[in-house]
């Protein structure tokens, strides 16, 4: 007897147990294609250019050989205008001349007082022209403004504002007053989109104190309103907002009139732009693409015709095609931004139930 040993059939440890599964023929390789539409571009030229010859020398063949030129008449001078009769002259008599009636001599010795004129010495010279007058080189000024003698102290105080000092004043109620140049943080409640500008509103994320930080005049919660601008150019990367209204929790409510601002202080809020490249590139490649034919239908051709195209013809279609040539960048500033307000002016709260 043999043994387990000597036993010819395969054990399960000998034999792989696991599924086989056919792979997919590897097919046509990409060479093999760029290959075979190669091969099938080149008929197709041919028989496009074997047409083409074929009307070329059809329409050759129609047109007529030789166009004759006339040559002009020969100039002739148109003969000479005979010159018109003149009418005989007529001699007439002169109308005799009406006497003229004579004016009585009373009259005349009345209306002679009246046209006498009286003599008026002249007036005697003042001191800066007898100066001229006696040979002084030195220029007249002569003022004719009517002014009240202070002209030359106005003018000196104009003229030397710039070196006027500004006189210092000091800040009064302290307590109740938020300064110009102030930051109050804030967070933005609803997302901006440059595309719709409109109005936005933000939370006071901080306390707000006063100038001498012993009361807290915007406390946290209150509520700002603005508005957004939706006039974005090229190289934008900011949203610039304008807060209008701020409205504390307990119903006081302020007109800020005050820009927004970054973290740090900057001027917007800055978001993600969109400045639409696929788009702009697209549209570039129509455009070219536009003139390209253009210039190749602008071509002469065998038979003397030539189709010509405008080029503000071309560029008004090109422009009712594509709308979105020169679009402006977008500009999305998510909400739950951390922002600041720039206090543009002071802000007094006087007598408006402050706590400490």
């Amino acid at each position: 007897m043999t043994g387990p040993q000597d036993d010819p059939r395969p054990t399960l440890a000998d034999r792989d147990v696991r599924p086989r599964v056919r792979t997919p023929s590897p097919g046509l390789s990409g060479l093999a294609i760029a290959a075979l539409c190669a091969v099938l571009a080149i008929p197709l030229f041919l028989i496009l250019d074997a047409n083409r010859r074929g009307k070329q020398q059809r329409s050759e063949a129609g047109a007529p050989a030789q166009v004759g030129i006339l040559s002009p008449q020969p100039l002739a001078l148109p003969p000479a205008l005979p010159e018109p009769a003149q009418p005989p002259l007529q001699l007439t008599s002169e109308p005799a001349m009406a006497p003229v009636p004579m004016r009585p001599a009373a009259s005349q010795q009345a209306a002679s007082p009246a046209a006498a004129m009286s003599y008026m010495p002249p007036a005697p010279l003042s001191a800066p022209a007898r100066a001229k007058a006696e040979g002084d080189d030195s220029p007249l000024i002569i003022d004719l403004g009517m002014g009240d003698g202070l002209g030359n102290a106005s003018a000196a105080a104009s003229g030397a504002g710039d070196d006027q000092a500004v006189r210092a004043s000091v800040i009064r109620n302290r307590a109740n007053l938020v300064p110009q140049g102030s930051m109050i943080s804030a967070v933005l409640e609803t997302p901006i989109d440059s595309r719709r500008p409109g109005l936005v509103r933000a939370v006071v994320s901080r306390d707000a104190r006063g100038f001498d930080g012993s009361r807290v005049l915007i406390p946290r919660g209150s509520r700002l309103i603005g508005e957004a601008t939706g006039d974005v150019k090229s190289g934008q990367k900011r949203v610039l907002v304008n807060w209008t209204r701020l409205i504390r929790p307990d119903g006081v409510a302020i007109r800020i009139g005050s820009p927004a601002a970054d973290v740090l202080g900057g001027a917007g809020i800055r978001g993600k732009v969109n400045n639409h490249v696929l788009e702009r590139v697209t549209n570039a490649v129509l455009q070219s693409a536009l003139t390209v034919g253009v210039n190749v239908a602008s071509r002469t051709n065998s038979n003397n015709s030539v189709i010509v195209g405008l080029p503000g013809q071309v560029g008004s279609s090109v422009q009712n095609i594509l709308p979105n040539v020169d679009s402006a960048p977008t500009i999305k500033v998510a909400s739950g931004a951390e922002i600041s307000v720039f206090v543009a002016r002071d802000l007094d709260f006087s007598g408006t139930g402050l706590r400490r």
